[in-house]
């Protein structure tokens, strides 16, 4: 996969935005920030996993930007990084993160039609 993290498909403030953190409040952008390139990482690691047409969908999947990535792809960096934020290992009264998928559930559910069938 070629797909580099300097490609942004969702900035620093989106996330925030998602977890509802004031955007004017800086103290955790770095940690946040790598919380977020970690998200995106995952997702596309996600997506760009096939059987057929490997080359052909990394060219595709390669050429997103902000503005031309599919919302589901969008919603999904989103979605995993409001994941990682609230299982970040400092809340002893959280539940605890179940199975080993790289992805959480609802991240997973949002990609399920980009995935190669052959891969499930």
């Amino acid at each position: 996969m070629a797909w580099s993290p300097l490609v942004e498909l969702v900035t620093l403030d989106q996330a925030k935005d998602r977890i509802k953190l004031p955007l004017d409040v800086d103290a955790e952008d770095d940690a946040l920030a790598l919380q977020l390139q970690i998200a995106h990482e995952a997702v596309m690691d996600f997506l760009t996993q096939r059987v057929s047409d490997q080359d052909a969908w990394e060219l595709e999947v390669d050429a997103w930007d902000a503005d031309t990535a599919p919302r589901r792809v969008i919603g999904a960096i989103l979605e995993q990084f409001a994941y990682q934020y609230r299982f970040r290992g400092d809340d002893v009264e959280a539940t605890k993160r179940t199975g080993d998928d790289v992805l959480c559930p609802n991240a997973a559910a949002l990609l399920k039609r980009f995935r190669d069938p052959a891969i499930g």
